[in-house]
């Protein structure tokens, strides 16, 4: 894994590797094993590299790197799994390789088949930057589902990339104005979603799509592979399988995938919660090592957020080298403190702590770890894809004025004192039924609806041209002729609440200490298997996601697996009015409020007020106000203020 960065211009500029030395700096954590640059001879193009050593250590695999031809030049993040297989294929048409890097594959697949038949057949995550020297076109890529990040600006005939927003900094002459279409987003849904970022003209390249630029013109992006389209190509084509040849097939895939992810030149471990995704990665994996694999958990103090006893007798069980993290208070303000560093964009999931925690404790160890992100998107694990659809009925079989009289009695101070005192492994259809389900108008269409269930503080703390209708422009819901209702939810969240939330924590939570995470769940087999699924494969009779637990019952016994789910967060309620009170009071004092754009300082204060009094639990709305507050303030200088 690595960090990339780079500046296209129009006309020459004095000093370009100097400028792209400066972005890629900021980027050391992303690759502590290497930099270098290479520039063009006539000074308009420069890509630069963070190296993080995981495929063939030598320095010949350094980057950026040259085809044999010299016509194509790469900055690559990321990792090809099936490179073996295309080296092959490319050794067979007389391609002679120097190396045992993806990236030297990469680089000559291009050479050979060109950029964009190249894309129909890599598998892996990446982000990559490639200038072709002949045709002077330049070329930047994201994978399918936004694994790996990346971040753009095109200004005045300058076009900069990089693989995190601090790279934009380090080239940016002047401050940059804010986008308050974004800062609405964040509060709502914690995160900024792609193509958009929290800055006037700097964009993020969405998942699965390809830039392109010729020398002189702007950039045009489009998509080179579609959720979507996948889905409904894929729809049906395993409806006549019988449950038991689903079950071989997905077991058989499974394994051929986290072997493939197992193969790397350095230490290797996985992400061990206890759930039934990081379970079945974890049982899978170590069946395929020599040596006991090492897994790692996080836990807590607090009874009621702590599934660290389940992790370390699955480990047990599977027989893995298990080390946990008993997270603290203490652990956690000082973690808290450094996020605008790791998070140099506002993001506001609250379970980027842990995931801070585990990839420290892991990287003492290892340099690749395994994890079980996407499980729940694909196999449809989440609670959600049921009690949506069940409540969505009530609240059209409702009367007008019935319904009116639950919105009321569900918006009343006791029912929020009710919900707030039930532990956090309660059912979610329980516990956010009186926030999320009927709080204010009925909505008109499901869609709607299921953004308003993914929308996590739908109380309008902003204000001004950051209004409520701004964050009801998030393209989250996925229509199309011939998808269940379900099949638009996981495409949904597979494209933003993972793609643009789960993925962006893990990527900059690892990265931040030089820590590879691979994702088993989301290679590119185990996609087209899943999106070809039959419905009573993810959704039947005995709950939700019934191949996946049939296959995990297989390698674990039932018995450890069948307990509620946590989700992977922290007691923030109780630690906001304790050990991390004094830190969020001076996030939330009238002058840090004042200072914030686009923010209803009156209003954050009263739920900051109700917070700490304890007799409503507001931290789902609070923790993207303090997120931003830290943010700003540690990115200030480069803020163009409204």
């Amino acid at each position: 894994m690595c960090g990339i960065a780079g500046v296209v211009t129009s006309a020459p500029q004095d000093d370009l590797a100097g400028t792209v030395r400066r972005m890629t700096a900021t980027l050391g954590h992303r690759g502590p094993d290497g930099a270098g640059v290479w520039s063009s001879d006539d000074g308009t193009v420069s890509l630069g590299h963070r190296r993080l050593s995981v495929v063939d250590l030598d320095d010949r695999a350094s980057q950026p790197m040259k085809d044999a031809s010299g016509r194509y030049v790469i900055s690559f993040n990321g990792e090809v799994y099936n490179f073996r297989t295309l080296r092959k294929e490319l050794s067979g048409a007389g391609y002679a390789m120097s190396t045992q890097s993806d990236t030297e594959v990469l680089i000559e697949a291009f050479a050979n088949w060109g950029v964009r038949r190249t894309l129909d057949r890599i598998q892996g995550m990446f982000a990559f930057a490639v200038w072709d020297d002949v045709a002077k076109v330049f070329y930047l890529c994201r994978d399918r589902f936004g694994i790996k990040p990346c971040y753009w600006r095109f200004d005045s005939g300058v076009f900069s990339f990089g693989s995190e927003m601090k790279a934009l900094f380090a080239c940016a002459e002047n401050p940059l104005p804010l986008n308050p279409a974004a800062i609405a987003h964040l509060l709502d849904f914690d995160y900024v979603p792609s193509p958009d970022s929290v800055f006037q003209g700097i964009q993020q390249l969405a998942p699965g799509e390809l830039l392109i630029m010729k020398r002189g013109e702007p950039p045009t992006v489009s998509p080179y592979w579609s959720l979507e389209t996948e889905r409904k190509n894929r729809t049906g084509l395993l409806a006549e399988r019988s449950d038991a040849e689903l079950l071989d097939e997905c077991d058989t895939l499974l394994n051929q995938v986290i072997e493939e992810y197992l193969d790397c030149d350095v230490p290797t471990g996985c992400f061990l919660s206890g759930g039934i995704d990081s379970s079945l990665i974890s049982a899978i994996a170590s069946r395929k090592l020599q040596s006991p694999l090492r897994t790692f958990s996080i836990g807590f103090s607090e009874a009621s957020w702590d599934e660290s006893g389940r992790a370390r007798k699955i480990a047990s069980y599977i027989g893995t080298k298990h080390e946990e993290l008993i997270l603290t208070a203490r652990m956690a303000q000082d973690l808290v403190e450094a996020i605008p560093d790791y998070y140099d964009v506002p993001f506001a999931d609250f379970s980027q702590l842990p995931t801070l925690a585990v990839s420290r404790l892991a990287r003492n160890e290892v340099t690749v770890c395994l994890s079980g992100d996407g499980g729940d998107e694909l196999f449809a694990g989440y609670d959600r894809y049921d009690w949506s659809q069940r409540i969505w009925a009530l609240h059209r079989a409702l009367p007008g004025p019935v319904y009116k009289g639950l919105n009321a009695l569900c918006s009343s101070r006791f029912m929020r004192s009710v919900r707030s005192a039930l532990p956090p492994h309660v059912s979610e259809t329980v516990r956010r039924l009186p926030e999320f389900a009927l709080n204010g108008a009925a909505p008109a269409t499901f869609d709607d609806y299921y953004k308003t269930i993914m929308r996590n503080h739908p109380s309008c703390l902003h204000e001004g041209t950051a209004t409520e209708s701004l964050a009801s422009t998030v393209p989250y819901w996925i229509e199309g002729a011939g998808l269940e209702r379900l099949d638009s939810m996981q495409i949904a969240d597979i494209r933003h609440y993972m793609g643009d939330g789960i993925l962006t924590k893990v990527d900059r939570a690892s990265m931040s200490v030089g820590l590879e995470v691979r994702i088993p769940f989301l290679n590119e087999r185990m996609v087209d298997f899943a999106f070809s699924l039959p419905m009573r494969s993810r959704h039947s009779k005995s709950g939700l996601r019934s191949l996946e637990k049939q296959l995990a019952y297989r390698y674990i016994p039932k018995a450890l697996l069948d307990s509620p789910k946590m989700g992977f967060g922290f007691p923030v309620d109780s630690w906001l009015r304790a050990e991390l009170r004094d830190w969020a009071e001076d996030l939330l004092s009238h002058s840090r409020l004042k200072q914030l754009p686009y923010i209803n300082a009156g209003k954050v204060r009263k739920l900051w007020d109700q917070h700490i009094s304890g007799t409503v639990d507001r931290h789902w709305q609070l923790w993207p106000v303090l997120i931003y507050s830290q943010w700003m303030q540690r990115w200030k200088t480069h803020i163009a203020m409204p």
